[in-house]
C-alpha cells in the first residue's frame, strides 16, 4: 500500500470520527421528545363505525403532519383509542379507562352528545378534559369545566334547518317533526320548532322515536294522514335511512331534512331512492383558508373518497391540542396534566379548516352550519 493510499485511509478515518462526535454531541444537546398519550373515544365498530372512520382518518392525517413539523418537534402525540359504539355505558367504561389505567393527559370525543353528557362526570371528577369534535347538544355547553367541543351547539343548528324551510323552500305550513328520543334528537327538535314558532309559521304534528329502531311503518302511516308538506328527521343515519326507504315505499311523498346526525354514505345506501333530496344541516369548512383545499386535495388522494366533514373537525381537533403545547419546555411537557391541559384549551384560538376554534368559558365555539341535501346518491352544499 503506498503512502497516498495510506493518508486517504487516514483522512476517511478521522472525517469519520469528527462526524461520529458531531453527532453525538448533537444528540446529547437535542432532548427525546416527550410522549404524550391522548385518549380517542369513539365508534369504531358497530352500526355506526363509519363516524369512527371518519374521525380516525382525520386524526391519522393530521398526526402525520403535525409529526413532520419544526414547530412540534418537542412532542411526539400516540393515541390510546376505546370503541364506544356510539352508547353512553360503553363511553362511560372507555373513559374510566382512559384515565384510571392508561393515565392519559387529555381526550378526543366522544363523537354523540348522549356520550358525551354521560361521561362528563367522569371527564370531570379525573380532571381529564375531552374535546368532542362532533356532539352538539344544547346541554353540553354546562356540561363542565373539563367538556369542550370544536362544533357549535344545537341551536344554531336547529334554528338554521327552520330558516331554510320557512325562507328558502317557502313552506310554513304543515310541518311535522318526528325526531331520535335521546339528547341530540330533542334538542334539535326544540331549536326548530321554536324558530318555526318565531317565523309565524306552523308545526301541525310531532312525534319521536328510540335509538335502533327498525320498522317506521306505523309512524309513518301517523305522519302521512297529516299530509306533511315538510318532516323535520333529527336523528342518526342508521335509522334516518331507514325511515327514508320506508317512507318512499308507503308513498310519503314530501321534502324530509335532518341534522349532521344523518351525515354518512350509509344513510343514502340505507335510504335508496328515499335518500335523494334530503336536507340536512352540517357544520361548516372555511374556505378562505388555503389549509382547507390542500386537506380536500390530500384526504380524496389518500383515502380515494370525497371528504369528509367529521374527519375535517377530528383533524382540527388533534390540531387544537397540539398548537397549544407548541411553546412549552420539554420539562413543561412531561409535567403537563389534565389541569394543564384545561388551562392551555381555555387560552387557545386555533385557526384551523373548520375555522377559529377559541374556546369561551363554557369550552364553545363560534361556528355557523350550513344546508346539504343529497343530490344523485351524493352530499351536496346547497350554496355552492
Amino acid at each position: 500500500m503506498n503512502k497516498k493510499s495510506i493518508l486517504v485511509i487516514l483522512l476517511i478515518t478521522v472525517v469519520a470520527i469528527a462526524g461520529y462526535f458531531i453527532w453525538k454531541n448533537q444528540s446529547a444537546s437535542t432532548p427525546e421528545r416527550v410522549i404524550i398519550k391522548v385518549g380517542v373515544l369513539a365508534p369504531l365498530s358497530g352500526e355506526n363505525a363509519t363516524y369512527g372512520d371518519a374521525t380516525m382518518r382525520g386524526l391519522d392525517m393530521a398526526l402525520a403532519e403535525i409529526s413532520k413539523k419544526n414547530e412540534y418537534k418537542k412532542f411526539q402525540i400516540e393515541f390510546v383509542k376505546e370503541d364506544s359504539k356510539l352508547e353512553a355505558a360503553k363511553a362511560v367504561n372507555g373513559i374510566q379507562k382512559l384515565i384510571s389505567v392508561d393515565k392519559v393527559r387529555v381526550i378526543i370525543g366522544p363523537f354523540g352528545s348522549s356520550e358525551v353528557l354521560a361521561v362528563s362526570q367522569s371527564a370531570n371528577q379525573g380532571k381529564t378534559p375531552i374535546v368532542s369534535a362532533s356532539a352538539t347538544a344544547d346541554a353540553i355547553a354546562t356540561a363542565g369545566d373539563y367538556v369542550f367541543r370544536i362544533v357549535p351547539a344545537n341551536q344554531e343548528q336547529g334554528t338554521s334547518m327552520a330558516d331554510f324551510v320557512v325562507n328558502k323552500l317557502n313552506i310554513k305550513d304543515s310541518i311535522v317533526i318526528v325526531a331520535l328520543n335521546n339528547d341530540y334528537g330533542v334538542s334539535l327538535s326544540i331549536s326548530f320548532k321554536n324558530r318555526i314558532f318565531a317565523l309565524d309559521s306552523k308545526i301541525i304534528y310531532e312525534d319521536t322515536f328510540d335509538e335502533k329502531a327498525k320498522d317506521f311503518k306505523t309512524l309513518i302511516a301517523k305522519v302521512k294522514s297529516h299530509n306533511p308538506k315538510f318532516i323535520y328527521l333529527p336523528d342518526h343515519y342508521n335509522e334516518a335511512g331507514l325511515f327514508l326507504k320506508q317512507a318512499h315505499e308507503l308513498g310519503l311523498n314530501c321534502l324530509v331534512g335532518g341534522g349532521d346526525g344523518s351525515y354518512s354514505p350509509d344513510l343514502i345506501s340505507i335510504g335508496g331512492s328515499g335518500a335523494e333530496g334530503f336536507y340536512l344541516t352540517l357544520m361548516g369548512m372555511d374556505n378562505s383558508n388555503p389549509n382547507t383545499k390542500a386537506f380536500d386535495d390530500a384526504y380524496k388522494s389518500k383515502y380515494n373518497q370525497n371528504l369528509d366533514v367529521y374527519s375535517a373537525y377530528a383533524y382540527d381537533a388533534l390540531f387544537v391540542l397540539a398548537d397549544a403545547l407548541k411553546n412549552l419546555s420539554n420539562e413543561e411537557l412531561k409535567k403537563v396534566d389534565g389541569d394543564g391541559f384545561k388551562t392551555l384549551l381555555s387560552k387557545q384560538n386555533f385557526i384551523g379548516i373548520t375555522g377559529s376554534n377559541q374556546f369561551d368559558a363554557n369550552g364553545e365555539v363560534k361556528k355557523g352550519f350550513v344546508i346539504y341535501q343529497v343530490r344523485n346518491e351524493k352530499f351536496e352544499d346547497t350554496t355552492n
